[in-house]
């Protein structure tokens, strides 16, 4: 409903605001929802606390910040109607990482693969996750200051995931959050205990 569209759009828009600390205004147009596959995560009291959009509608959103000529050069090699977008992600600051990985992310996942594209369009800010998407070596269509609004010098990167890449990217966060991660901070208290 209109109604459910725009309280994703409100909060999904406060959400980027309050992570990056107000470095980020991004805003996802109420007519793109309408097109798009809009999933929003729920409590059990009902309450929406996470979501995401995937679209395979063209125009793709994603291909907007990226200049004229790697655009055209893309689409050239891969037609708009062969790939989706996943954008939008994002979840409420009381949801842990655990529930993220664990509830969040693999809805997605599955939602992209069953679109049944070869290519699945995303987008990374310049932070600590661009490292997490590489490491599963999706293609990188474009990596700069947005095209679209160069007025607001945002450095940005356009990814493109196959089904098994994004599978890979997924299981790969995972591994790092869950497991690498708490490994860490034992084996750090533990050679402290041994060096007092």
């Amino acid at each position: 409903s209109a109604r459910a569209r725009r309280s994703f759009k409100q909060r999904y828009e406060a959400s980027v605001r309050e992570r990056s600390r107000g470095r980020i205004e991004t805003t996802v147009e109420e007519a793109y929802l309408e097109r798009a596959h809009v999933t929003g995560l729920f409590d059990a009291h009902g309450e929406l606390i996470g979501g995401y959009v995937i679209n395979d509608t063209p125009p793709l959103l994603l291909l907007g910040p990226v200049p004229q000529a790697v655009r055209e050069d893309w689409l050239a090699r891969h037609s708009e109607h062969t790939q989706c977008e996943l954008v939008a992600i994002w979840k409420a600051p009381r949801i842990s990482q655990a529930v993220s990985a664990m509830v969040l992310w693999p809805r997605i996942v599955r939602d992209c693969v069953m679109a049944g594209r070869s290519h699945i369009l995303g987008l990374g800010y310049d932070n600590r996750m661009n490292d997490i998407y590489g490491i599963a070596r999706p293609l990188r269509i474009y990596t700069g200051l947005r095209a679209d609004k160069p007025q607001l010098q945002q450095h940005v990167s356009i990814y493109a995931y196959t089904p098994l890449s994004i599978t890979l990217t997924y299981c790969t966060n995972v591994v790092t959050e869950l497991l690498i991660k708490p490994s860490r901070r034992v084996a750090t208290k533990l050679r402290e205990q041994v060096t007092r």
